[in-house]
């Protein structure tokens, strides 16, 4: 895993480069509407005079994102909760998943990220944990929430900063250049507000696969015309 890390590293600000342009594209408007669908109907609440606050959430939310185009930072995060028996069935719906990030990104931080993953795993198979049991408490609670990061307690994470993250990521855009990627490109800002997973496809310079349309049902044949009907 260490070579591995020490690649991704190499390219990190060339990535970092790469997710601040793809966040302040139109490419991203699409991901945005699917993480917050829920926008577009508070803004319409307040047109109506229905709805206050919402535009200005709405508002919030938008220059959160901007400020995390401008500033962000590219974290490789670990996955604690992926839903990997489902991703197969649809690659391009996101699931809910639980990752794990520092700030801290060398390489001996980031292998200790993805350690730290698995042994939460664990807490969150087994229900509890004796050698980190507040990190067990966080990790039980699996009900999804947008944009909800949780720090960790140190003295269970074997020193390292680091947080939870609720995130919701298609299959597609984990899929790095040949194979699914072990870690989970983040851009958070280091003031708070909202973070976004950044598909691999995307730092690799590349486009993510378009949306895969259901197969159409073949034609109803239609039966001939009446002998003299008019055509």
């Amino acid at each position: 895993m260490t070579t591995v890390v020490s690649k991704m590293l190499s390219q990190r600000e060339t990535y970092l480069g790469r997710a601040r342009a793809w966040i302040a594209s139109p490419a991203f408007e699409e991901v945005y509407q699917d993480l917050h669908h829920g926008v577009l109907f508070k803004i319409l609440l307040t047109l109506l005079g229905k709805g206050p606050s919402m535009k200005m959430r709405s508002s919030k939310l938008r220059e959160g994102y901007a400020r995390l185009a401008r500033e962000g930072e590219l974290l490789f995060a670990g996955t604690i909760i992926g839903n990997k028996g489902i991703f197969s069935d649809d690659v391009d719906f996101r699931y809910p998943m639980a990752i794990v990030a520092s700030r801290r990104q060398e390489i001996e931080s980031v292998v200790q990220t993805a350690v730290l993953a698995e042994l939460m795993a664990d807490a969150y198979i087994e229900g509890e944990s004796e050698t980190m049991p507040q990190c067990a408490r966080i990790i039980a609670n699996d009900q999804y929430r947008a944009l909800r990061r949780q720090v960790l307690p140190v003295d269970e994470t074997m020193g390292l900063q680091a947080a939870m993250f609720d995130v919701r990521v298609a299959m597609k855009e984990l899929v790095g250049e040949w194979e699914p990627s072990v870690f989970v490109p983040l851009l958070v800002h280091p003031g708070g507000g909202p973070f976004a997973v950044v598909p691999w496809p995307i730092l690799h310079g590349k486009a993510v696969p378009a949306k895969k349309l259901p197969p159409q049902p073949p034609p109803i044949p239609q039966p001939p015309p009446l002998p003299g009907a008019k055509r």
